[in-house]
């Protein structure tokens, strides 16, 4: 779309939209100010008709003070939708102004919730243990995580299908179709900020850099599921509509002296026993479809926008198509249930709703409005959201793509292998050293040596972000990258729990296991360790990081595993054959050591733990204190 520098090319949109939202401000000002003057127009003319004996001047002034107030409350009304429109877009640019100057961990949305939600959903509890430790080991959630860096979705179900999406499955076909939908979206700037800008509606945070959690469609798609309850009992509708006549008519006739106003005592006494015998179906209603907190106000919009949008992929056309099954379109039927929504909000109207009701059983009329659209749309409505969801997860994988350029989009190949060339890490925000690492197939390794601070953790993390990110069908942190059918297993963040009684060592030995485990399954398992066994003392460590090594290359598996032990490095000869030995260093310059995360062949040839204990005060010798 444009070689800007994307943090400029937003920067430049905010300005923009910040002067636009200045000027819709003013205007808005300025016509409240009108308004009120030509309320203050028609009050007086009616004062001065009224009292002072205006006569025709006072009606035609009056006349004309009403007119321009009621265009003014509906210019007023327009004017206050399109600000509030510019006002979520300049939000969404902010957004995206945080997360290309690598300040995405201030957005409130890190989507630390979905770790748990989506386990919750796994088929079985293996698959959910794996899914948290995923979670946990890559920071695909949470605070500073790939979610917060990715997500510009703003509802529940894009949430969800971003998050699912980052823990699939590998299939190399759905990621060939989500690439190709990635792909086309990317260009679509002002499509994707549109639908995020509608979409940010529908939270309970709607201006500024953040955006609070989403509002939960679910008890609404519960009740549209669900059969009606009040049309099974076409009496009461019945009974509600002659009693409304009867009483309007018998409340004219008071009015007009034709009738005393007693005869309206049998018809309330009526219009009260129908209402309490609709108040359960009402109350399930109104609890459902209430918008009180905004949420169904947005919908249509952003469900059309979906709806026209143009971006040609496969996927996309086939999510477009979902949409428009059936007699009426998403966006229409959502404005539909909205308008047949309005006429609920009376209830809120404390002073007048109560004699409404009464005279002419309002909830009852309202009811049977939002079940006639819950007969006929109900059962959709689930999918209309899902789509939504997905197009949220794909809009905000192709936004990482449109501000990474030079990322690459991963080759999904048969072979269990991976190859890839100037990986780095997606969270690093500037000046990222990519390395070269191969995997050349089943029973080969990664033997990762170095001193601390040297980059030894983050190049395993991004082993891992990358093909999270290349299962999602997005943009992978590299220059290129090629990644068979494997499955991920990962220990490479230890959490210990004094509640629950685990030790660290222990806590570690689960995650070892559960890597072990995965070898048994259909796919080849890609297999990521950081430091392994560190928990215990020297001799058994190495006895059992050989062991599990040699398991893993000996079922089939293939990865990584990072160590500051040299003695890992002395592999027997079988083991030697299919591992390769790389490291990372430092360099010292004076007094001060820097590190240029660049991964070398070979072994470390020492640590630098002494020198960094030195570094921060604390004055170790360099040989050990004698005990003599």
């Amino acid at each position: 779309m444009t070689d800007t520098p994307r943090h400029a090319l937003y920067e430049g949109r905010v300005q923009k939209l910040t002067a636009e939202v200045e000027a819709l401000a003013a205007r808005s000002a300025t016509i409240g100010n009108l308004r009120g003057v030509s309320f203050l127009v028609a009050f007086g003319s009616l004062i001065w008709g009224a009292v002072a004996q205006g006569g025709t001047p006072a009606i035609v002034t009056g006349a004309l003070g009403i007119g321009a107030f009621a265009w003014l409350v509906r210019s007023h009304a327009v004017l206050g939708t399109k600000e509030a429109y510019s006002q979520r877009l300049l939000a969404a640019n902010q957004r995206a102004q945080l997360r290309v100057t690598g300040h995405a961990k201030l957005l409130l949305d890190d989507g630390a919730d979905l770790t748990e939600e989506l386990a919750g959903k796994a088929p079985t509890e293996a698959v959910a243990k794996r899914m948290r430790t995923l979670a946990d080991d890559l920071d695909l959630f949470g605070r500073a995580s790939i979610f917060q860096r990715l997500s510009v979705a703003h509802t529940r179900f894009g949430r969800s299908a971003l998050g699912r999406a980052l823990l699939a499955e590998p299939d190399a076909e759905v990621v060939k179709r989500r690439q190709a939908a990635v792909q086309a979206l990317v260009p679509e700037l002002e499509l994707r900020q549109h639908i995020e800008a509608l979409a940010s509606a529908l939270t309970k945070g709607k201006k500024g850099p953040t955006v609070a959690s989403a509002l939960d469609p679910e008890p609404l798609l519960q009740w549209a599921e669900s059969s009606p309850r009040l049309l099974q009992k076409p009496a009461i509708i019945w009974a509600a509509r002659f009693l409304a006549l009867v009483n309007v008519a018998l409340l004219g006739g008071a009015w007009l002296g034709i009738s005393p106003g007693t005869y309206l005592v049998p018809s309330l006494a009526l219009s009260l026993i129908v209402l309490a015998a609709a108040r359960q179906e009402v109350t399930l209603a109104f609890a459902a479809v209430s918008t009180r907190e905004g949420a169904l106000s947005g919908y249509d919009k952003v469900l059309e926008a979906i709806e026209q949008s143009t971006a040609e992929a496969e996927l996309l056309v086939q999510l477009r198509q979902r949409l428009r099954q059936g007699d009426a379109t998403p966006s229409r039927a959502m404005g539909q249930l909205r308008a047949a929504v309005s006429y609920f909000e009376l209830r809120y109207q404390g002073l007048i709703y109560p004699f409404a009701n009464m005279f002419l059983l309002w909830d009852i009329h309202c009811t049977v409005k939002v079940e006639r659209w819950q007969e006929r749309f109900g059962k959709a409505a689930r999918g209309w959201f899902e789509v939504l969801g997905e197009v949220e997860g794909l809009s905000s994988l192709a936004g990482l793509a449109f501000d990474e350029p030079k990322f690459c989009f991963p080759v999904i190949v048969s072979e269990a292998r991976l190859t890839a060339t100037g990986l780095a890490h997606p969270l690093i925000p500037g000046g990222r050293v990519g390395n070269d690492v191969t995997l050349p197939g089943p029973g080969s390794a990664l033997l990762v040596t170095g001193s601390n601070m040297s980059g030894k953790s983050t190049l395993l993390r991004s082993l891992g972000v990358a093909y999270a990110m290349a299962f999602a069908g997005g943009p992978v942190c590299a220059s290129t990258f090629e990644l068979g059918a494997v499955r991920l297993a990962t220990s490479l963040r230890i959490r210990d729990s004094l509640e629950e009684g685990v030790s660290h060592f222990y806590a570690e030995l689960n995650k070892l296991k559960a890597v072990l485990d995965a070898t048994t399954e259909r796919l080849p398992v890609l297999f990521l360790l950081d430091e392994i066994l560190h928990g215990t003392n020297s001799r058994e460590r190495q006895i059992g990081a050989r062991w599990i090594l040699a398991q893993l290359l000996d079922r089939g598996a293939l990865g990584a595993v990072s160590t500051h032990d040299m003695e890992l490095c002395r592999l027997p000869p079988e083991q030697m054959s299919h591992t390769q030995l790389v490291h990372l260093r430092e360099d010292v310059k004076g007094q001060e050591m820097v590190f240029d995360y660049r991964l070398r062949p070979g072994p470390v040839s020492e640590g630098n733990a002494l020198r960094l204990m030195r570094r921060i005060g604390l004055e170790v010798p360099e040989q050990p204190v004698s005990n003599t």
